[in-house]
């Protein structure tokens, strides 16, 4: 495959269906992984699209719209986890949300207690004004007080019934936020049984037999005295739990050489994992090209790394 120009998504996808069909895929894999590098679209897109492809292809129903699916289902993960980090700022408010509600519950019972007061009060002038009703100026002082508490205390009624309604949307807003969480974690679920990890880098060094080092990590290897070909990964864990991860190391030329597993157990924070080394304990083993290094877990390409052999 010669490619100069832009393709969409399915173009590409065509090209892969027509190079699978015409079993030409590992001649033309390194052009498709050249395109995708000066058109900034991640490897794992083309892994994905390969791997849709081929069992579509498989089963005699290719076409480019199960590709956007496949596609999309990666979309769809990362905005789930968007609308989740959405969701947590929002239940970070609950706290005072509840402050609020307290501090209106507290204003309610104050207000309470002043309206019984005053009520208590309105009862006290009645009977002193019976008492004291030949004193007629007295008694009406004492009547137009009685009705400035009457004002007072509707006006207290209202601002407790104010209050209430308020307390009321804040402890429906709180459910409704709840709510929401439960929804998004139930999906965070999904994705973390998906996708346990996330893999930050990987790195590959070049061993005796021995697992002594003859280039570091991350080093440069040359042909000449190459022999096992060993990957490190850097991982962040998004769950607790056991996980089986695979390396497979991919030749020049595209072909996958070797599958190597490994079942440990990860925790929601960052470490490393290391696998066993593929290769010889004689040196030259490999030739100079590109090689490739992938790491799957749950059928899906977390990452992968390629690198050169001088």
């Amino acid at each position: 495959m010669s490619q100069q120009t832009a393709l969409s998504i399915k173009e590409l996808c065509e090209l892969i269906d027509e190079s699978i069909k015409n079993n030409t895929l590992t001649e033309d894999y390194n052009d498709y992984i050249s395109y995708c590098r000066q058109n900034n679209i991640s490897s794992y897109v083309l892994n994905l699209l390969v791997k849709r492809i081929k069992i579509t292809t498989k089963n005699a129903s290719s076409t480019a719209d199960d590709i956007d699916k496949a596609f999309s289902e990666v979309n769809d993960s990362q905005a789930l986890i968007k609308e989740l980090e959405e969701a947590r700022i929002k239940i970070q408010e609950i706290p005072n949300l509840n402050n609020q509600i307290a501090t209106f519950k507290l204003r309610t019972s104050s207000l309470q207690a002043e309206n019984a007061k005053l009520s208590k009060q309105k009862k006290q002038y009645f009977w002193i004004i019976l008492l004291i009703g030949v004193v007629l100026v007295l008694g009406c002082c004492f009547y137009v007080s009685s009705i400035d508490k009457d004002n007072q205390i509707s006006y207290l009624n209202d601002d407790i019934d104010n209050l209430n309604n308020r307390v009321n949307d804040s402890e429906a807003s709180i459910q409704t936020y709840q709510e929401q969480l439960s929804s998004l974690n139930s999906k965070l679920d999904y994705i973390t049984d998906k996708y346990p990890l996330i893999v930050e880098s990987i790195k590959v060094a070049n061993v005796y037999s021995d697992g002594s080092f003859e280039s570091d990590y991350g080093d440069r290897i040359y042909s000449y005295n190459s022999m096992y070909l060993k990957p490190k990964i850097h991982y962040k864990g998004l769950k607790k739990g056991s996980v089986t991860l695979e390396a497979k190391l991919y030749v020049p030329g595209g072909g996958e050489y070797s599958t190597v597993s490994k079942t440990v157990n990860i925790d929601e924070s960052s470490n490393t994992i290391t696998f066993g080394g593929v290769g010889s304990a004689y040196a030259g083993y490999w030739g100079s090209g590109w090689y490739r290094y992938e790491i799957w877990c749950n059928d899906v390409c977390l990452k992968q790394i390629d690198f050169y052999i001088y």
